[in-house]
């Protein structure tokens, strides 16, 4: 999943998390990453991996006569779905199939494990099922909107999202933006950032560690 960001103001996205290793590269302007507590201001050509399940804030410092241009870049092999903690584990299956009715039966009969022993074992893991799902309806719904393209009920009944439920005010709360700011920045790269980009294809753009 490649997804490519122009800003022409200051925007945060905040708290992303991402469910697979995601390399963030900047473009054009600047680019702040702010992860686990360190701040690291990234330039044209650098770039940062983000490991699974950590979350990342992002500063896309653009100006009305510079944008920012940067890059966010997912993909999962098949062969980590099942590997790492159950709560990573079940937030990965939800990211891929975001629609479908999750429960604590649908887990069990997904993983084999009785639906007390899921509940324990998030418990102990600090993980639960509503926050799981949550939280990775909220980034699919994230990532469909930087995309573009797609009507917002769309992108909701995709996803899977509550009808009743107050989209708005929880995707602000999550990522401090709305939904009409985290859309605008979607954008289609110019033929010369096209090149750039292709250039600094993750893994062998330059990757600065904070």
């Amino acid at each position: 999943m490649l997804i490519h960001l122009s800003a022409q103001s200051h925007m945060v996205l905040r708290r992303l998390l991402p469910v697979a290793p995601m390399a963030i590269t900047c473009l054009e302007g600047g680019l702040l990453v702010t992860y686990r507590g360190f701040e690291r201001r990234l330039h044209a050509g650098a770039g940062f991996i983000v490991p699974a399940f950590q979350s990342v804030d992002l500063h896309l410092e653009g100006r009305a006569c510079r944008a920012a241009q940067s890059t966010l870049d997912m993909s999962t092999p098949v062969h980590l779905v099942e590997r790492g903690p159950l709560g990573e584990r079940l937030a990965r299956h939800v990211f891929f199939e975001p629609a479908k009715t999750w429960s604590a039966a649908t887990f069990s009969a997904l993983t084999g494990l009785p639906e007390l022993r899921i509940r324990r074992t998030l418990f102990s893991e600090g993980a639960a099922l509503t926050e799981i799902c949550r939280n990775q309806r909220l980034m699919c719904l994230l990532f469909g909107l930087l995309q573009g393209g797609e009507p917002l009920w769309k992108l909701l009944r995709r996803v899977g999202w509550p009808p009743a439920s107050d989209v708005e005010a929880v995707f602000y709360d999550r990522f401090g933006v709305t939904i009409d700011a985290a859309r605008s920045l979607a954008a289609v790269p110019s033929g010369r950032l096209r090149r750039r980009q292709e250039g600094l294809a993750y893994p062998s753009m330059h990757v600065v560690h904070i």
